[in-house]
Order: C-alpha cells, then sequence, then structure tokens
C-alpha cells in the first residue's frame, strides 16, 4: 500500500466478496446481518441525516451507522461513552490485568453455532468462579474483589481465539465488616496487494515485532465472521463489588474504607 492510497476498510472486502461468500458457505443470521450492516453503514442505504448551524449557515449532511456491535465504524464511539462511564467506577487502589484463554482443542465447539451462546456463557461463568473461589481461599484471601471481564474471540491475525481479558481491582471488600484488603504486590500466584486480498498489521509475539498479514478475501471473511456472536449475547460483564446490584451500594462503602486507609499510612 503507498502513501496516496486509501486504507481499505472491512466494508471493503464485503462489497467486492461477500455476495460471493454468502453464496458458497452457509452462515447464521447473525453473520449474514452483519455483512450487510456492515457494507451499508454509513451510505445512502441507510439514509441520512442533516445538521444545521445557524451562526454560519453550513449544512452538514451525514449517512447513518448501521449500529451493528461487529461493525468497526460504530463500535468508536461506544468504547469512548463506556470508558467514561467506567471512569466513575475506579478506586484509588492496584489493578490487575488477567487473561483467560482456552485449548484449542475446543475451538470446534465455539465454531458449531447452536453451541456459542451456551459455551461463551459457561466460559464467563468458569472465570467468575476462579477468581471468586481463590479470592476466598485462606492463603489468597482478599474479601470480595471487583472485576470486568471482557471476550475477544480473535487473535493478531483474525485466527480464532476465544479469550477473556479481565481488569480485577487490587483487593476487595470483606463485606462481613466492611474493611479492605490490599492486593498491592501480586493479586494471585498464577505488500502491494492485488484486488482480491487485504493486508493489515499485527503484532507477531514470538518475536515482538510488527508484521503485515496478506488474505484472500474469502479467508479474510471467513476469520472476521467467526467473531460474530448471538444476538444479545454480552460481551462484557461484571462481578464482584463492581456488578450491577453491588456497584452503587458497595462502592461508596469501598471508598469511605479506603479513604480510611490511606489517611492512617500518610
Amino acid at each position: 500500500m503507498n502513501e496516496n492510497q486509501k486504507a481499505p476498510e472491512v466494508a471493503d472486502v464485503f462489497n467486492a466478496s461477500g455476495d460471493a461468500y454468502i453464496e458458497n458457505h452457509r452462515l447464521s443470521c447473525e453473520q449474514r446481518k452483519a455483512i450487510e450492516d456492515i457494507r451499508n453503514c454509513r451510505t445512502a442505504n441507510l439514509g441520512g441525516h442533516t445538521t444545521h448551524c445557524p451562526t454560519c449557515g453550513i449544512i452538514d449532511i451525514s449517512y447513518n451507522s448501521c449500529r451493528n456491535r461487529n461493525c468497526p465504524k460504530c463500535g468508536f464511539q461506544k468504547k469512548i461513552k463506556w470508558l467514561y462511564h467506567r471512569k466513575k467506577d475506579v478506586l484509588p487502589i492496584t489493578y490487575y490485568h488477567v487473561v483467560f484463554t482456552l485449548p484449542e482443542e475446543l475451538n470446534p465447539l465455539f465454531l458449531f453455532h447452536p453451541n456459542q451462546k451456551l459455551m461463551y456463557q459457561i466460559f464467563f461463568q468458569s472465570v467468575a468462579k476462579t477468581i471468586e473461589l481463590l479470592a476466598k481461599t485462606d492463603k489468597y484471601f482478599c474479601g470480595k474483589p471487583g472485576m470486568i471481564a471482557t471476550l475477544h474471540t480473535w487473535g493478531q491475525i483474525l485466527s480464532f481465539h476465544p479469550h477473556i481479558h479481565c481488569i480485577l481491582t487490587g483487593g476487595g471488600l470483606d463485606t462481613s465488616n466492611n474493611t479492605w484488603t490490599f492486593k498491592d504486590e501480586f493479586l494471585f500466584p498464577i505488500k502491494v496487494q492485488t484486488e482480491n486480498t487485504v493486508s493489515f498489521y499485527y503484532k507477531d509475539y514470538r518475536d515482538n515485532k510488527q508484521k503485515v498479514m496478506t488474505l484472500e478475501h474469502e479467508e479474510f471473511i471467513r476469520r472476521f465472521l467467526q467473531h460474530v456472536v448471538p444476538s444479545g449475547f454480552m460481551r462484557i460483564r461484571y462481578y464482584g463489588i463492581l456488578a450491577n446490584p453491588c456497584r452503587k451500594r458497595l462502592l461508596p462503602v469501598c471508598r469511605m474504607e479506603l479513604r480510611r486507609l490511606l489517611s492512617l499510612q500518610g
């Protein structure tokens, strides 16, 4: 790709080869909808709207977004809004990033579409239960921690690699007496392309270098569609003191207790 060439978008690949892929492959309803929504996103096919500045008189015409959760164009604003709201929950403590992965041998169970919702649900429950049980043990006790768990389904080269990223509080609240247990040191000791190809950058963790992968459109679409999760499935979950039923009630208690402890340290 030269400097003056427009970077290809997922919609460009779907526009060029999506119809052929749909004709030659068996797809779920969610996968078909993802293809159609992404290639229609911010085009005349979805209609548009206008904004008018009464001061300068400029009229701006914009096409409507598809709002499909798998659309790369629509995800950015949702991410900014989500980050803004999550900042309100931040406590003055250390946080940990933990990743749970699955054996590659289990991939077929997740790729079989009728199984997906159940398998992803079991995966989330297993992750939450693992943290809950470790936090309760005498050796690693830290009360009731908080966790945000996010499902990712692809690796650096769009291969199918289901894993869950977790942001964990460095400690937790002992709800029996509303005291905080800190966990500061550790949490738990555990090229130029032809018209039928698309190229993208990825990080090769084997040598920690950025590289370029080029795929045929059909292979790119196959890899992309593996990551379309069942309709209505929640990719992000909240647990412990960050769970929706507990957040409003327990976060103020955590803040009060942490202020008390930090003032004693000061």
